[in-house]
């Protein structure tokens, strides 16, 4: 569920919406109404309530998770992170800020190909992903997903799923918790 402020804020979001769909569509209209749908789509991805849900698949799993990928939003990643430290769980952050380029700092490899063989080798649990898991980046050992922030992009989905229920040497079955919201927008009041 969104919290009452989100609510309220995704409500509002949701009424200027309706209104300017339903007026003549030129560019800056049509700008301000993509930028109203991101906005709103923003309040879905980073819901508070998504980190107590998380805390409770993490629980539901226990102490010995392991090859685990997280996808999570650029807002969500330091507050996922802490949460994984505090509970004692070797993550690490998988972003575009992790090098590509071959560094004699990792044997000649790069740093992503590093912490994909560190992930596989079980140094890290879990692995936090913003995005750039998607699309060419083969990890079969993976066999948990927890999908914080959803993509509304088709192909990108397919493609985060697809990292997980690759078959592997070992591996029976994929677990994919994908975090979807509930929202009651009939229960915000007017009180403006």
């Amino acid at each position: 569920q969104l919290t009452e402020d989100e609510l309220a804020d995704y409500k509002s979001i949701s009424d200027r919406i309706t209104r300017m769909s339903q007026s003549n569509n030129d560019d800056e209209r049509s700008r301000i109404l993509q930028f109203l749908l991101f906005k709103r789509a923003d309040i879905e991805k980073n819901a508070e309530n998504k980190y107590k849900e998380l805390e409770l698949i993490l629980d539901e799993i226990g102490p010995e998770v392991s090859d685990t990928i997280i996808f999570v939003s650029d807002d969500q990643i330091n507050r996922v992170m802490r949460i994984l430290g505090n509970r004692g769980i070797a993550a690490h952050r998988f972003t575009q800020a992790e090098s590509t380029s071959p560094s004699q700092q990792y044997g000649g490899i790069s740093e992503r190909e590093h912490l994909i063989r560190s992930f596989v080798a079980g140094d890290y649990q879990i692995l936090v992903a913003i995005k750039c898991l998607d699309e060419g980046i083969d990890i079969p050992s993976a066999k948990r997903a927890i999908v914080m922030a959803s993509s509304t992009n088709p192909r990108e989905y397919v493609q985060r799923i697809g990292r997980i229920i690759r078959q592997a040497p070992g591996k029976s079955q994929a677990d994919i918790y994908d975090l979807i919201l509930h929202i009651r927008c009939a229960q915000v009041s007017r009180n403006e």
